[in-house]
């Protein structure tokens, strides 16, 4: 109980949580932007990925264990916010000491509000099917369950939908082109040789996140779109 209320109780101990699980979060945006590039292939392809995912032994503790590493991020750096704040309520005039800006760090409160609201919706737009109804998709009206490949062409025959995905993609992308390095540095591994390899690392990983999941996005509302295209 002391370790945990050190650890949880000093601004060190909530960067190093905010460095692991920011870790954790860009190794889950890496593996779930692998996985949807099976839908460039196809239905099949899409669906047996999908199968085999959910067949890995102890899939369900994987997908708790990266969702408490989503609330606690989002909990300790809200908290680390606040109390930043707290410490220095008036800015300083100049900021010597701020560092290299970034589009990433200049928008990070930013994207990080929209990025909470994209995963909400996501999570009952695809994995729950509540935004549509699935009752809506034809081939629960025919009498059939849908499956997640259903799911998702029916949804991205939405235009509004896609550009709001699309918005997602590039707020993914500048979030996690700061967010990489900037766990390293929490967890105090930001040494003045490796510094600039990593921030090429960050934008590099940061550019193909949002242009592959904006590439998904449009491929998918082409196809979902196209005529006599069935789900």
């Amino acid at each position: 109980m002391t370790i945990l209320s050190s650890v949880f109780g000093s601004s060190v101990g909530k960067k190093f949580i905010v460095g692991i699980t920011g870790l954790a979060i860009c190794l889950f945006v890496l593996m779930h932007f692998l996985g949807n590039l099976n839908l460039l292939i196809g239905k099949e392809a899409f669906l047996d990925y999908a199968k085999n995912l959910h067949a890995l032994p102890g899939f369900v503790a994987i997908e708790l264990l990266f969702a408490s590493a989503f609330l606690v991020h989002i909990a300790m750096t809200i908290k680390l916010i606040f109390e930043n704040k707290a410490a220095r309520p008036v800015d300083y005039a100049v900021k010597k000491s701020a560092g290299v800006k970034t589009l990433g760090s200049a928008t990070t409160m930013i994207t990080g509000i929209y990025l909470l609201l994209f995963l909400v919706f996501h999570l009952l737009n695809i994995k729950f099917a509540i935004i549509p109804s699935i009752d809506t998709i034809p081939t629960a009206i025919a009498g059939v369950t849908p499956n997640v490949y259903e799911v998702i062409s029916y949804s991205f025959k939405n235009l509004g939908l896609v550009l709001f995905y699309i918005g997602g993609a590039v707020c993914v992308g500048i979030h996690i082109s700061h967010g990489f390095q900037s766990s390293f540095q929490s967890l105090g591994l930001n040494s003045p040789k490796y510094m600039p390899l990593l921030r090429t690392i960050s934008n590099l990983f940061g550019v193909l996140v949002a242009i592959g999941y904006t590439v998904i996005s449009v491929f998918m509302f082409i196809v979902a779109n196209m005529k006599g295209a069935t789900l």
